[in-house]
C-alpha cells in the first residue's frame, strides 16, 4: 500500500539521520472534535476514528463542531422614511376641495329646502276676515295683509273685519299711472302710496314704469 511505502520511507530516512520517526496519528489528533482520536491501523495503512466516552470507531473522519454560537439575527429593519411633503400638501389640498364640496353641498341642500318651506308656506293660504286680503311678498318669503277699505298693510294676521274709511279721513290723492301688473296701495300712515306687483307679489315705494 502506498502510505505503508511512504510510512517506510519515512522511517528509513530517520534511521539514517537519526530521528525517531512521527507517526501519522500525532497530527491526525489536532484536527478532530473533542472527544475522538485518530488511530493508525498499520494493516490498513490509514486511520480510523474512536469516540472515547460512546466507545464508537469509523473510517470517516469525524467533522468538527463549530464553535460560533448561535447565527446573529439580522438587524432591525430601519424606520420608514418620513412623508413626501409633496404628498402631504396633496392630501391637505383634496381635504380643503372635499370640505368645500361638502359645504356647497349643505348650502345647496339648505337653499332647497328653504325654498320647499317658503313654498309651503305659501300653498297654505291664511284665512282673513272680509274686507282683507293676504298678498305674498317674495322678498321675505311669507304673507302681508292688505285692508281692501283702507288700503293699510300689515303683517298679522287681522282678526276683524275691514271697516269703511271714515268721513273725516281725507280721501287718498288720484294714484298716478303704473306699468302694467302693478297696482298703487295707499298707505294712510304715511299718507302716501306703495306699489305691488300682483304677479310676482313684490312691493315697493318707487313707482314702476
Amino acid at each position: 500500500h502506498s502510505k505503508d511505502r511512504l510510512y517506510g520511507l519515512i522511517q528509513h530516512s530517520s534511521e539514517m539521520i537519526g530521528t525517531e520517526p512521527v507517526h501519522p496519528s500525532q497530527d491526525a489528533d489536532a484536527f478532530l472534535p473533542d472527544g475522538w482520536q485518530a488511530i493508525w491501523e498499520e494493516n490498513q495503512g490509514a486511520h480510523f476514528y474512536w469516540h472515547s466516552s460512546s466507545n464508537i470507531s469509523q473510517w470517516e473522519k469525524p467533522e468538527a463542531v463549530s464553535n460560533a454560537g448561535p447565527p446573529v439575527p439580522p438587524p432591525p429593519a430601519p424606520p420608514p422614511p418620513p412623508a413626501d411633503i409633496a404628498r402631504q400638501e396633496q392630501r391637505a389640498e383634496a381635504a380643503g376641495i372635499t370640505a368645500a364640496l361638502l359645504k356647497s353641498t349643505y348650502d345647496r341642500v339648505a337653499v332647497q329646502v328653504s325654498q320647499r318651506e317658503a313654498q309651503k308656506a305659501k300653498e297654505a293660504l291664511p284665512h282673513v276676515p272680509a274686507g282683507w286680503k293676504a298678498v305674498w311678498d317674495d322678498s321675505v318669503g311669507r304673507y302681508f295683509f292688505w285692508n281692501l277699505a283702507t288700503h293699510g298693510t300689515q303683517w298679522e294676521v287681522p282678526q276683524e273685519h275691514a271697516l269703511p274709511p271714515t268721513s273725516s279721513a281725507p280721501a287718498p290723492p288720484k294714484p298716478e299711472e303704473v306699468a302694467a301688473g302693478w297696482k298703487a296701495l295707499w298707505e294712510p300712515s304715511l299718507s302716501r302710496y306703495y306699489y305691488w306687483n300682483e304677479e310676482t307679489g313684490v312691493t315697493q315705494w318707487d313707482l314702476p314704469l
